[in-house]
């Protein structure tokens, strides 16, 4: 008897994120696990999208699978935006401190790792997006050089 993901691989069934599930490979601290998760995160958004919201959807729905949830988001500029969340493996650990001091929700006192979001309009009318788990050093390097996405029209006339 095949198990799931031998079934899975031989129908051809298309890209479907692939999760580990070895106790080694979800450590968001294994450079092989963020490497997954930026994969994943990269066929996810390899469309065009009618809302920057729909980008996010995916990208929460490929980072679940590693106990990693996203917050909400609003988005000021409709044309192009850039978002940095702090991430949080396993749930978050907020509310009040013995001292007396408050930890927002999605917002850890030292965050190792990052989610990286950018999305902007292209000629099509649609947003493309580009979305990225990073550490400090990585951030720091893709928030200085990347130009990924860039304002190249305006909404599509069906989107309005």
């Amino acid at each position: 008897m095949k198990k799931f993901r031998e079934l899975f691989v031989e129908c051809g069934c298309g890209h479907a994120p692939v999760v580990s599930l070895s106790k080694v490979m979800v450590n968001l601290d294994t450079p092989g696990t963020r490497d997954e998760i930026n994969r994943n995160i990269a066929a996810e958004l390899s469309r065009d999208f009618a809302e920057p919201a729909g980008a996010w959807m995916r990208i929460a729905k490929v980072l679940s699978f590693y106990n990693i949830y996203l917050p909400k988001l609003d988005y000021d500029d409709k044309k192009m935006g850039e978002k940095i969340v702090a991430l949080q493996q396993f749930g978050d650990r907020w509310g009040m401190k013995t001292d007396g001091t408050n930890t927002p929700p999605h917002m850890p006192d030292s965050p190792k790792y990052y989610l990286y979001f950018v999305y902007g309009i292209d000629a099509s009318g649609f947003y493309k997006a580009f979305a990225s788990v990073t550490d400090t050093e990585e951030l720091n390097d893709l928030v200085a050089s990347v130009d990924r996405v860039s304002v190249q029209g305006d909404v599509d006339p069906r989107q309005k």
